[in-house]
């Protein structure tokens, strides 16, 4: 199914909403906090699966390359939501995770989940990192956020800043985000310079009732 597939299905208007923003930090954020207290209940009945299958990808990577034993891993999940990439990854065993949100209610959600260290919200991924972020984690995660009217492209240089050379940034795109936004030409790009190389990717997978996206493993180089 492609996001022009006719469907049975009527997209949930929460997640419509989320899609028609304009990428201004003020009104995504404003958006999300009068959406938070609905938002699971919405993305379910949206049939949204971004996060668990973003959680699988990490895993299969995890398993392949990672060095370190997953009690001690030092995950980061970049806009966190409500925390249901958390969720599964501690139903994995994973306990090192941390959240960062550009939503204070979202980010109070995700805490409440218990599954956190720690989180942290009105966190803006687009803007510097703060240091005690930069090349911190084992692995980065990002579920939902490189999405219709959220981040551009560019804000997975940011994620890589945030791992250890050798670390692992796993994120999801939204099929009508990759092409509007030519996701593909900063992806070749950071590649091409030998910033990140490309783990795996899943192209064309399941994402919400109807909607489909591209899911991607990356390893930083240097």
């Amino acid at each position: 199914m492609t996001e022009n597939s006719e469907t049975e299905t009527k997209p949930n208007a929460g997640i419509q909403g989320g899609l028609s923003l304009d990428g201004s930090a003020e009104n995504i954020c404003a958006y999300y906090q009068q959406w938070a207290a609905n938002y699971d209940s919405d993305v379910d009945d949206g049939g949204y699966v971004g996060a668990k299958i973003t959680v699988d990808c990490f895993l299969q990577a995890w398993q392949h390359l990672a060095e370190i034993d997953k009690y001690a891993y030092q995950i980061h999940d970049v806009g966190c939501g409500t925390g249901l990439v958390g969720k599964f990854l501690s139903e994995q065993d994973f306990t090192y995770i941390h959240g960062s949100d550009l939503t204070p209610n979202m980010a109070v959600l995700a805490q409440q989940r218990g599954v956190y260290q720690q989180v942290v919200g009105g966190t803006d991924i687009t803007q510097p990192i703060c240091p005690e972020w930069v090349s911190a984690y084992d692995a980065v995660l990002s579920s939902g956020v490189f999405t219709s009217g959220h981040v551009p492209p560019e804000t997975l240089l940011q994620l890589k800043i945030m791992v250890k050379i050798g670390g692992l940034i796993v994120i999801s795109t939204r099929e009508q985000y990759y092409k509007a936004m030519n996701y593909q030409q900063l992806h070749d790009k950071v590649i091409n310079s030998g910033e990140l190389t490309e783990v795996s990717t899943l192209k064309n997978a399941p994402y919400t009732n109807d909607s489909n996206a591209h899911y991607w493993v990356y390893q930083r180089v240097c």
